[in-house]
Order: C-alpha cells, then structure tokens, then sequence
C-alpha cells in the first residue's frame, strides 16, 4: 500500500512538474517569435533580422536593397499604457516629438485602424536624414494596457515599392504574451 501511494505521489509531482513546462505555441505558425516580449510576425521574405537591440527596439528586419537604397522595419519593446492615455493621444505625443526634432518632418495622414482584432493607430510622415527623403510609416498597436511601435522606413522614391511586403507583415503582428 505505501508503495501504491509513494507511486501516486511521483506521478503526481512529475505531472505538476510538466504541466509548468509546457511553451504557449500560439506564436509558432509566424516566421519571426519573440517569446521574451509576447510578439510574433510573417516578416517580408529574405529580410534579414536584427536583434541587437538599437534603441528601444526588440528586432529590426532589413531589406535587401539596390545601391543607394535601404529599408528597414522595426518592432518596439512594449510600453505602459497610462490610464487614460489613448493610443491616438500617443501619436499625437510621437507628432510633436518628430515635428520638433526631426529634419524637415511632414506629417502624412494619421489614421485608427484594426491589426488581427487590436486597437492601432497609424502615422505616415516623411523627413530628412542626413540630406537624404526618408517616408515612414509608425503604427502603435495596443492590447491590454502595452502597446508596441511597429516603424517601417525606408528613402522616399522606394518606399511604395516596399508597402505591400510591409502590409502584409504588419497585418500578421500577433501579441500572445504581456510581460
């Protein structure tokens, strides 16, 4: 009888001990997962990724690019979303700070949108980086308080050339986790 119990006991623990084991696989099916921050994409296909971490991004995919062209797009750690604070008082804050501090900054449009059921907001606006046009595309997407910046730039003759891979990448952003 105490060998019965000693054995119930042990499968008992390893099953409790399993169970904490287990890797949510909901983020398995896009091509780029980022488990630590609860992010995954269809990144555009042979771009290559970056994630060394420059600023307050998690990773960057770069494109291939002709001479003289580049573009890249960036996936931001999540930020706190204060209570009351909207995502389109967000853009509106990421507008002032661009009209202030960059080269030349025109805003676009600005628009809501849905990406897979989650509050976004878009900007699109073009500046100037060491001379040289650049258009970009910021889109803050929200869930559960955090939100992430997802920036695609690129130099402005090229940019619509790349919008459509971007699109589709930005439409297959997934938040599963929120640290």
């Amino acid at each position: 009888m105490k060998k019965k119990i000693a054995v119930g006991i042990i499968v008992m623990l390893i099953v409790i001990g399993l169970s904490g084991c287990t890797q949510d696989t909901r983020l398995d099916h896009l091509g780029y997962a980022n488990y630590q921050y609860g992010f995954g994409l269809n990144p555009p296909e042979g771009w290559t990724i970056d994630e060394s971490g420059q600023n307050d991004d998690v990773v960057g995919f770069n494109g291939p690019t002709m001479e003289g062209d580049f573009a890249v797009l960036y996936i931001s750690k999540p930020y706190d979303l204060i209570y009351g604070v909207t995502l389109f008082d967000v853009a509106e804050e990421t507008i002032e700070y661009c009209n202030t501090n960059l080269s030349n900054f025109t805003l676009i449009s600005k628009n809501n949108r849905t990406i897979n059921g989650m509050n976004s907001y878009e900007i699109v606006y073009t500046m100037n980086i060491s001379f040289l046009p650049i258009k970009a595309k910021q889109v803050m997407v929200e869930m559960e308080g955090k939100y992430f910046y997802i920036t695609f730039t690129a130099l402005s003759y090229a940019y619509d050339s790349y919008l459509p891979v971007i699109e589709q990448s930005i439409n297959s952003f997934t938040i599963n986790i929120i640290m």
